[in-house]
């Protein structure tokens, strides 16, 4: 997927990218509430490439964006979006939109529902996904850490019965 107007690039993740990812994840607030340094979303994105799928945002062959998920995982949850991040300095410019769109295109593939986790405290990535479509189905406080409250939220194309996946074509 490229487009055009700023040559931007989303492709799947190689070895030459795992600095540029870890910089994008490491780059974000949110993230290092979570103690992402560098070298832990390195290792982060190391790992995630053997069991989810790992692509990355591209302009002019520097990595400005990473995307980590699953598309499938059991039924009701298929499709998981584990991690959008925008380097710092190439937010705001359709990177991370770029990236959701892909994976949203591959999630949809397998099922009617695309679901990921945003800490409460991250206004605007909670404004960035409900402007896509995304709506809250509920909060997990401590989750993942105590005094981090996590909220669900969900895409759908409608009712897993009867769902015809997209194609390709």
């Amino acid at each position: 997927m490229t487009n055009p107007s700023v040559d931007l690039e989303i492709a799947p993740i190689t070895e030459n990218d795992y600095d540029g990812a870890a910089a994008a994840i490491a780059s974000g607030l949110v993230f290092q509430w979570y103690g992402m340094t560098h070298p832990v979303a390195r290792d982060f994105v190391v790992r995630a490439a053997t069991d989810s799928i790992v692509v990355v945002a591209r302009v002019g062959g520097r990595v400005v964006g990473v995307a980590i998920f699953r598309a499938d995982g059991p039924m009701p949850v298929r499709a998981y979006l584990r991690v959008l991040a925008v380097a710092e300095g190439s937010r705001g410019q359709g990177v991370g939109r770029a990236l959701l769109r892909y994976v949203e295109e591959q999630a949809f593939q397998q099922g009617p529902n695309l679901f990921l986790l945003c800490v409460d405290r991250n206004t605007d990535a909670r404004r960035f996904y409900e402007r896509e479509g995304y709506h809250l189905v509920g909060a997990l406080p401590d989750l993942g850490f105590e005094g981090i409250t996590e909220l669900l939220y969900r895409k759908t194309l409608g009712p897993i019965r009867g769902y015809v996946p997209r194609s390709n074509g």
